[in-house]
This record gives C-alpha cells, sequence and structure tokens, in this order.
C-alpha cells in the first residue's frame, strides 16, 4: 500500500482507495489524498511561522510548495472540462487566484534545485488578513532578484513580482489552498480521474 486513508473533512466528504496507473501497477494517489498532504504542510507552515526560526519556517515552506506542484501537475494532467487536459491553461480556466501558481511554481523551483530559502524575516509587523496569536514580525516572499538563477520562466517570474514579492507568503499559500480545495469540491470525484 503506497497510502494509508486517513478520516478527514475532504471536499464531497469522499474517501477514495486510489486507482491504478494505466502504465505500471503503481497506485496513483486520489486528488484528495495530495489535497491532505498540501494542507497539512499548510498547516505546519502557519504554525512555524509564527516563530522566528527561519530553519523550521524553511522546512514548512518546502514541504508546502512541493506538494502545490504535485497538486497542479495533478490537475494539469487530468482536469479535462473539454475532452483534453488543460495543461498550463487550467489556472486561466479556474481563475479564482489560480494564476498566482505561476509564482509559486517560480519560486519552487529557484529553492527547490538550488536548495536556498525564499523568504525574510520582516520585523516591521504583520501584514493582512491578521492571524491569532497575532505576532509583529512576517516571513515575505524575497525580491526576485536576490533568487538564484534557474531555467528562464518569464511568466512565472512575472507572477512573482506581481502577486508574491515582498508580500506574506502565509497569504499566498492561503489562496493557493483554497484553489485547490475549491477545485476538489468542484470536481470531486472527477478530480483524480
Amino acid at each position: 500500500v503506497l497510502f494509508r486513508s486517513r478520516s478527514r473533512s475532504l471536499p464531497g466528504g469522499k474517501r477514495h482507495a486510489g486507482r491504478r496507473s494505466g502504465r505500471n501497477t503503481l497506485r496513483v494517489l486520489p486528488y484528495d489524498t495530495l489535497l491532505i498532504g498540501f494542507t497539512d504542510a499548510v498547516s505546519r507552515y502557519e504554525t512555524k511561522a509564527k516563530d522566528v526560526d527561519p530553519v523550521e519556517v524553511t522546512i514548512a515552506l518546502f514541504e508546502a510548495l512541493n506538494w502545490s506542484i504535485v497538486l497542479e501537475d495533478h490537475v494539469r494532467e487530468t482536469w479535462s472540462p473539454d475532452g483534453q487536459p488543460l495543461d498550463w491553461d487550467w489556472r486561466e480556466r479556474f481563475g479564482h487566484g489560480a494564476e498566482i501558481m505561476g509564482g509559486v511554481r517560480f519560486a519552487r523551483n529557484r529553492v527547490h534545485h538550488q536548495r536556498v530559502g525564499a523568504l525574510r524575516l520582516d520585523p516591521a509587523g504583520f501584514q493582512f488578513p491578521m492571524t491569532f496569536p497575532l505576532v509583529f514580525r512576517e516571513w515575505v516572499w524575497l525580491d526576485a532578484d536576490q533568487l538564484p538563477a534557474g531555467r528562464p520562466d518569464p511568466e512565472g517570474e512575472r507572477v512573482y513580482r506581481t502577486h508574491l514579492e515582498h508580500r506574506a507568503a502565509r497569504a499566498s499559500l492561503d489562496v493557493i489552498n483554497g484553489v485547490f480545495y475549491t477545485l476538489g469540491e468542484l470536481l470531486g470525484s472527477r478530480a483524480d480521474s
């Protein structure tokens, strides 16, 4: 067994046992399982972000970013409202904040492949939306020029500069958490078919 079912409240209240991939005998993890991984990682990040320990914050961010990419790849490859997978067009088709995934992927690729951090602690104060307990500091995305060079991604860099740079990382994780949860709600069991 490659995964274990967990009793969670998921979109549509469904639990899936997985499905077999057509290419091999390994089970393809269902959307709901990926969503649990992501939401659990975001929760860990939110807890760690209240602290000032950059190691703990970075570990939690790496995990959340990687789960977000796994979810996005799943959606790109499987969401076929018109009979063909939407691939990168899923963001525009879905809307509702999904466009920031280009910037999230840009950041993830820089931190993952070059093994560096993407955040800095801004001691100047909190950003909205507020969360409790209230702390007067915020982990914010670095300036894009401070991230290491990587494979060119002009669109991802543009989205990063527009929607993430110097903003609270928890806010962007919250947006994509909502995107993936809502997508699971809308697609139900079709999200992993």
